[in-house]
């Protein structure tokens, strides 16, 4: 399934079993809080639109859908919520690095949230089937996916040594993620060189680090920061002519 089914999914599906017994002529208030920026949550928004509309929910005449941005200064999160409240939402639906602060946050409303963590890890989960805080989702975290992408690298370009892997320390699950690689690393005889990017300016960093001195291939570990700043990532990679291994297409 594709990362915007998924999100589909998330915000046609999910949503309408909290809306679908008792449509009215006020249109529903859905709130959508993101950690990031609006540029960076346009393909998250578009499909959690197209789901709402599948269920019969369109701007404005049966839905009202507010959408609020903390530029990636996640401490601004909480007054966004704050704010959705204020604005009377049904529903607050969030995702990527701001789950766990809303889900977790003060809050009067049930949240939906799509992230790639571990939401035991997180916290916001006893396991898979108990989500807590009056709050469900979806997670899209496979750590072990990312050693049968090294496996696949390896595979197409058996001269390749050297890996330089980007990753998000704000990501719950990152510490497994590690682990899982370089336990695979370690077997195909692999040296891998971590770099974490919690931020955009940690990942401009992180690029200018790897250009000087260039490693043969780059794994990119899959999360919200990642996908929202893929291009980036993905134009450097083709500039410097480097294999890109990753998990979401889009």
């Amino acid at each position: 399934m594709l990362r915007r089914e998924v999100i589909a999914f998330t915000g046609g599906a999910m949503v309408a079993l909290r809306f679908s017994a008792a449509k009215s002529a006020v249109p529903v208030r859905v709130g959508f809080v993101s950690g990031g920026d609006e540029k960076g949550a346009t393909a998250f928004v578009a499909a959690l639109r197209d789901g709402l509309a599948a269920e019969g929910y369109h701007e404005p005449d049966t839905l009202s859908l507010e959408c609020l941005y903390a530029d990636y200064s996640l401490e601004r999160v909480p007054a966004l919520v704050a704010e959705l409240e204020r604005r009377h939402v049904e529903l607050i639906v969030t995702h990527a690095a701001a789950t766990s602060i809303v889900v977790k946050g003060y809050r009067t409303v049930p949240v939906v949230y799509e992230f790639s963590a571990d939401p035991v890890a997180t916290g916001i989960a006893t396991d898979l089937a108990h989500p807590l805080f009056n709050a469900t989702g979806v997670t899209l975290m496979k750590a072990e996916l990312n050693t049968k992408r090294l496996e696949f690298l390896h595979e197409f370009a058996p001269e390749v040594h050297r890996v330089a892997v980007i990753t998000n320390p704000l990501h719950a699950g990152e510490e497994r993620e590690r682990e899982d690689l370089g336990a695979q690393a370690e077997q195909l005889g692999i040296h891998l060189a971590f770099f974490s990017t919690p931020n955009r300016a940690e990942l401009d960093r992180a690029l200018d680090a790897i250009a000087a001195a260039p490693p043969q291939a780059l794994i990119a570990f899959s999360e919200g920061f990642v996908v929202e700043n893929r291009e980036t990532i993905i134009s450097f990679a083709m500039k410097h002519r480097l294999p890109l291994v990753s998990g979401w297409g889009r």
